[in-house]
């Protein structure tokens, strides 16, 4: 599997992602949004998740399914950010 890219983001719009629907799922990494935005070969649903690793917020790049963010670690997220000039 292809590891997810992450793009940081500000704290408002973490915020902003969060309460615009009860989030699918959530925990002390972050959270995933409440709709789907497509599904996979497979079938799986997948999501727009949100991540907070110390005092940084960040957005994935391309949606994830609920498996992908619930194996997720803060070293997934931060080992895999893309960079303000290829953004």
């Amino acid at each position: 599997m292809i590891p997810t890219r992450w793009k940081a983001i500000s704290a408002q719009r973490y915020l902003e992602l969060l309460e615009i629907l009860p989030p699918l799922d959530w925990s002390a990494k972050g959270f995933l949004v409440g709709e789907a935005v497509s599904h996979t070969e497979e079938g799986a649903t997948t999501f727009t998740a949100c991540a907070e690793v110390g005092d940084r917020y960040f957005e994935s790049t391309a949606p994830i399914t609920r498996a992908q963010f619930r194996a997720l670690t803060a070293a997934d997220v931060l080992g895999n950010v893309e960079s303000a000039e290829a953004a």
